[in-house]
């Protein structure tokens, strides 16, 4: 599958990814500086600081419930997991670590957080890992060993160290799965939520462990540190998961069809659109089982052509249809204009899935192979709402 960014609230297409940029510029920029200005204080103490910082970051940037969805009770127990991992285990792990090894090389280890964030996507919700992304992986692993093993062979502390900081971005990387589902929600009040619930936690573990009280000075440098670090690089992080609303995949089989639909359906706050057609001269059988599935798993179904080749689109279309009860779809022959159609009635946090052509940039009509390119049709519905 590969996503590509809405526009929305005026934001360009590459909104979403210049969002997850800073995030992550913040959080990365952060290590060193907490370093810095941690120096003899308490992991546990060091972890409350940061996220009372990143609670106060958050509380300021709440906006009203008339503008954002504002957070139920049946979000407390995510917010209690995200808590856990992201606000006490990761920053208690990093503060423990950083105090054994070099922030160079804790800075590095921490790109373990993509790594550990795609694998448990992968298992979680079933994403698919190409080939760039594999091997991306794959050297990010070998490099972490590596560092590992030449601190190990320096000083054995500082290899400890970065094992701390390894384990701090497995634990964020679990926070990362979980705050998926939060993402609809209004970010500040999650990051106030997430980062008050962590504070209090750590702050209760300094107390109960008898950390030294930090100076004024390392206080109010962890509070600024959290409140951009942790506490904005968060809120960026979730806005940037809601800009990517747009998906396509090969799926043109039913078992294709259920998988991706319950994948995407797990992992989008909003709405969810499927858009698909069936291949003319193919398999007739399926094409009601998959107007079946996609109606069941989807909030709305746009019925548009795939590659009717010979056959009577029509026909196509009346073969789907067969499998369909529920009367939540609307019909669009033209694939394109289907396309620039449902990108433009998309909402905060909505998803569009796009089934059947995946990587193709062709559409076959009649015995003519046309260029139908649906990456470059959405980037131009994109570029036109923005």
């Amino acid at each position: 599958m590969s996503g590509v960014g809405e526009a929305r609230s005026a934001l360009p297409a590459v909104g979403g990814a210049a969002l997850a940029v800073a995030a992550a510029v913040l959080f990365g920029a952060s290590t060193p500086l907490i370093q810095r200005a941690g120096a003899g204080v308490g992991p546990f103490t060091t972890a409350g600081l940061l996220y009372a910082g990143a609670a106060l970051a958050g509380v300021l940037s709440r906006r009203s419930q008339q503008r954002e969805a504002g957070i139920g009770r049946h979000d407390l127990p995510r917010l209690l997991a995200m808590a856990a991992f992201g606000a006490l285990l990761a920053p208690v792990a990093l503060a423990w670590g950083l105090q054994r090894t070099s922030a160079a090389g804790a800075s590095l280890m921490l790109a373990f957080e993509a790594l550990f964030t795609a694998l448990l996507a992968w298992w979680a919700y079933g994403e698919s890992v190409d080939r760039r992304v594999g091997a991306a992986m794959v050297l990010l692993l070998a490099g972490g060993i590596a560092l590992v093993f030449d601190q190990g062979r320096v000083d054995a502390g500082s290899a400890w160290g970065l094992l701390a900081v390894l384990a701090a971005t497995a634990a964020w990387g679990v926070d990362n799965l979980l705050s998926r589902k939060l993402a609809e929600r209004d970010p500040g009040r999650v990051v106030a939520a997430k980062a008050a619930l962590g504070a209090l936690a750590s702050g209760a573990l300094a107390w109960l462990t008898t950390e030294p009280r930090p100076s004024l000075a390392a206080t109010l440098g962890l509070l600024a540190i959290g409140a951009t670090g942790y506490g904005l690089s968060l809120r960026l992080y979730l806005l940037a998961q809601r800009s990517f609303t747009v998906i396509r995949d090969y799926a043109h089989t039913p078992d294709g069809f259920e998988r991706a639909i319950r994948t995407i359906r797990a992992i989008t706050a909003g709405k969810l659109y499927v858009l698909f057609g069936a291949g003319g001269d193919r398999d007739r059988d399926k094409r009601p089982i998959m107007g079946r599935l996609a109606e069941e798993g989807a909030d709305w179904v746009v019925l548009a052509l795939d590659n009717p080749r010979t056959e009577d689109p029509e026909r196509i279309f009346e073969d789907i249809e067969s499998g369909m009860r529920r009367g939540n779809h609307t019909r669009i022959d033209d694939r394109e204009e289907a396309i620039r159609d449902t990108i433009s009635k998309l909402g905060r946090g909505d998803c569009l899935l796009l089934l059947g052509k995946g990587h193709e940039t062709y559409q076959i009509m009649g015995h003519e192979k046309l260029p139908f390119d649906e990456r470059a049709i959405v980037r131009a519905a994109v570029g036109e709402m923005a």
